[in-house]
């Protein structure tokens, strides 16, 4: 039989229908195993998620727990949309931490079943988390009062934990302390511009560092001692007058003339003899003095050390044993002198002073072993008040202390104190018990002291004994 070609071409293109879908439904059957019963995951639901804590470095995020989840994946991304960090828990929670304070976050979450179980993956949960920006503590509001020494105070700062006060002298040389309180008290001061600089610190991260507040005090001199006596102008006159001695070595005497507002001060030379600093202007071989007599113009003609000689004044005498000084006047021609009586001293005035410091004992050394010291810096006592007096330098030259003086006993008495700004000065192993000084001739003896960390309990120093001898 002869088959028309069309009809050739249609038989044909039947025939590769067939085996085509021959060959499709066999790849159908590989790939299905030829189940009937086909499975389809089921996509968990997203989790429901929330933001638990935010701090200045860190956010924390949790969610709910998704019906047959086995884990989470999470991803937390900048405000440039940079991933900063992710993770795979089993858990409900994340922590991100190390970040920047006051910054949006976008953070997000999503959920997996079981390894070839029936569920896939869920939709992504997205979540926004700020940190909040950290706050700069309260500027402390700074006193400094001047009295002899100096005293710092000041407010307490909220959040604070602890202050940094630094005082430098004449814009060189700073120290620091760490102080936890709201007063320290600054000893041993030479003349000078002092400036104390004050910041509120705390220890939580949320706060940063406060402004400083600054205080600035001048020590020109500080009143040594004084004395009233008499003086007598050298041509029958005579009226009280007081002198004050000052510890850069220099004297006045007030209304000298018996007209208020109208000083002599002076120096002491290494002769004895003196030299009036108050002068108006030299004309050798005399001086001139306001005196605010009415007389020549209510001025004072005198002869002394600072006019070329070495013998018309002289200086003698101190505030326990009383004295004299002396001049030549051109106004009577004679010498007028202030004399004094001693007061025998005080137990308190005669503290006062440089000492030369021998102490030994032990320490902790590397947080456990003990070592034995010896130390011999320089100690300083000053007077705060007619009871009381601050030792500075005692092993370090900086550290200051606060004794009051009993000057029938001959005692000083420390109270438990801060010191070293951690520690409680006190008897050894008894943070609540004052270490109490003796007084001979000059030397100040102290034993069986200790640095006490309240905190641990512990002692940083170990049974250290003391003796300061004035210099």
């Amino acid at each position: 039989m002869i088959l028309s070609l069309n009809k050739m071409k249609r038989i044909y293109s039947l025939n590769l229908s067939r085996i085509a879908g021959i060959f499709l439904l066999s790849a159908l059957c590989v790939l299905s195993s030829c189940k009937d019963d086909d499975t389809v995951l089921t996509p968990l639901p997203a989790p429901e998620a929330g933001l638990y804590q935010a701090t200045v470095s860190s956010l924390t995020f949790y969610w709910d727990k998704v019906a047959n989840a086995t884990q989470y994946a999470y991803e937390l991304f900048s405000p440039e949309g940079d991933k900063v960090t992710g993770g795979v828990t089993e858990g409900t929670v994340a922590v991100m931490t190390g970040l920047k304070d006051n910054t949006d976050y976008k953070f997000t979450v999503w959920a997996y079943g079981p390894f070839e179980g029936d569920y896939s993956k869920s939709p992504v949960a997205e979540i926004s988390g700020t940190t909040p920006a950290i706050v700069q503590l309260a500027t402390p509001k700074l006193t400094v009062l001047v009295n002899g020494g100096a005293v710092a105070t000041w407010d307490e700062v909220p959040n604070a934990t602890h202050y940094v006060l630094t005082i430098s002298i004449n814009g060189g040389k700073e120290s620091s302390w760490d102080v936890t309180g709201t007063e320290m008290m600054i000893g041993n001061l030479s003349t000078g511009t002092y400036t104390v600089t004050l910041k509120a610190v705390s220890d939580d991260e949320a706060f940063s560092d406060s402004e400083p507040a600054t205080a600035t005090f001048v020590i020109e001199k500080k009143e040594a001692w004084r004395a009233d006596g008499t003086f007598d102008d050298g041509a029958g006159n005579k009226w009280p007058v007081t002198m004050i001695a000052w510890d850069n070595g220099t004297y006045t005497l007030k209304d000298w003339y018996n007209v208020e507002g109208y000083d002599l001060e002076f120096s002491v030379n290494d002769d004895t003899s003196i030299s009036i600093l108050n002068y108006y202007e030299p004309y050798l071989p005399n001086i001139w003095v306001e005196a605010g007599i009415e007389e020549d113009n209510g001025w004072i003609q005198l002869y002394t050390a600072t006019s070329g000689s070495d013998y018309y004044s002289q200086f003698n005498g101190d505030k326990s044993k009383g004295g004299s000084v002396w001049f030549y006047s051109y106004k009577t021609e004679g010498y007028p002198e202030f004399t004094w009586t001693g007061d025998g001293g005080s137990l308190i005035d005669d503290l006062v002073g440089t000492y030369s410091q021998n102490s030994t004992g032990s320490q902790i050394f590397d947080g456990s072993n003990w070592v034995d010291f010896t130390s011999t810096n320089d100690v300083v006592i000053e007077k705060i008040d007619d009871n009381t007096v601050s030792v500075t330098g005692l092993l370090y030259e900086d550290n200051t202390l606060k004794a009051s003086v009993d000057a029938e006993a001959k005692t000083l008495t420390f109270e438990p104190q801060t010191w070293l700004d951690w520690y409680v000065f006190c008897v050894y192993d008894s943070p609540t018990t004052s270490v109490v000084a003796t007084i001979a001739d000059g030397v100040i003896t102290m034993s069986n002291w200790t640095a006490y960390y309240t905190d641990y309990s512990y002692s940083y120093v170990y049974g250290a004994n003391t003796t300061l001898t004035k210099k």
